[in-house]
């Protein structure tokens, strides 16, 4: 018997084993790195669909426009039914910045893609009742998001 017959092919088949098997892991990488781009893109399309919702039935709807406007230039102005409706509006409004905050902070959305959501939530912090909103509704945030938000806009 050679030695090509006992340890010699067994080296062979080794080798072609562990090769298979590296190219395996590269194949299950580079199959990562798409899914996780597409699942990148998908959040950020979601988010971007939801703001431009609400963007379109503030242009659409006068009276709410009306009502936005007032209720951060001066919530108690606003009667009762009207402030509920505000405070849901900015809770709508705050909910969809903590879920770009979460797809950020999970690695869904790049620093990037996130910064427009950061320039948005501060502008909207800079609004005094969106400011007085956010002060009296902090607990149903998450403690991260909360932390975050103050250091960059309310600080």
């Amino acid at each position: 018997m050679s030695n090509w017959d006992s340890g010699g092919f067994r080296l062979v088949l080794e080798i072609i084993s562990a090769a298979a098997v590296l190219l395996g892991l590269i194949f299950v990488g580079l199959e990562l790195r798409q899914n996780t781009a597409a699942v990148s893109a998908q959040a950020i399309f979601e988010l971007n669909d939801s703001s431009n919702n609400a963007f379109r039935d503030v242009a659409q709807n006068p009276q709410l426009s009306e009502l936005i406007s007032r209720g951060y230039a001066d919530p108690q102005s606003l009667d009762e039914n009207e402030l509920d409706r505000f405070n849901y509006w900015l809770r709508s409004a705050f909910n969809s910045h903590e879920s770009a905050w979460l797809y950020f902070k999970k690695g869904l959305i790049e620093e990037g893609d996130f910064a427009g959501w950061k320039g948005s939530l501060c502008g909207l912090l800079e609004q005094r009742g969106a400011q007085q909103f956010w002060i009296r509704n902090l607990g149903n945030y998450a403690d991260g998001f909360v932390e975050d938000v103050n250091r960059w806009c309310v600080e």
